[in-house]
């Protein structure tokens, strides 16, 4: 079986589905009549936040240019932290 060849598209790719989801789940909480369904909506778009943080970083280095610095083990920290820090 052949690799798989590194996308370079990928990482933007999820960085702007990130945004869609928060946006989405904004207009949800704004939407919703009863307290039961904006506590849900504001937890779901807090938990989406931490995530959107690293991506926001990693599209940033990859535009700069420092793309070297998102090596296998760094992605995966950008993507640890987050989850540990969501309640």
């Amino acid at each position: 079986m052949a690799p798989i060849p590194f996308c370079t598209g990928a990482f933007p790719y999820h960085f702007s589905v990130l945004i869609i989801l928060w946006v989405l789940a904004n207009g949800l909480e704004l939407a919703s009549t009863d307290d039961t369904n904006t506590i849900f909506w504001h937890k779901f778009q807090a938990a989406l936040v931490l995530p959107f943080v690293s991506a926001a970083l990693g599209f940033a280095l990859e535009y700069a240019g420092l793309g070297k610095w998102l090596t296998r083990r760094m992605r995966f920290l950008l993507a640890v932290m987050p989850l540990a820090l969501c309640y």
